[in-house]
């Protein structure tokens, strides 16, 4: 027999934010788009992700630099994932990568 496989809505919180394509400067996440998913409780406020619980989370970022011809000077382009508790008071940084 084969065994159907039903997964029931998980309850956890959950955020996938895609990058603002029309943003110059610094980068701006956005929730509302057809790719994109904030649910059970999660915000997106001051381009921060709010997670409303503690727990174990799986966190995965995806980044893409482009830009056309080479400038005279040097750029230094960097990305990094922080984590800033309320018991903390400052910001730990998860995630980061310097090009």
């Amino acid at each position: 027999t084969v065994k159907s496989s039903s997964r029931t809505p998980s309850d956890k919180p959950v955020a996938h934010v895609v990058a603002n394509p029309e943003a110059e400067g610094q980068l701006q996440w956005l929730s509302r788009r057809a790719n994109a998913l904030l649910a059970n409780g999660v915000e997106l406020t001051d381009n921060q992700l709010i997670v409303p619980s503690d727990g174990l989370y799986l966190i995965y970022s995806q980044v893409l630099f482009k830009g056309q011809g080479c400038p005279s000077t040097h750029v230094l382009l960097t990305h990094t994932i922080s984590r800033f508790a309320v018991s903390y008071q400052t910001k730990v940084n998860l995630l980061s990568a310097i090009k």
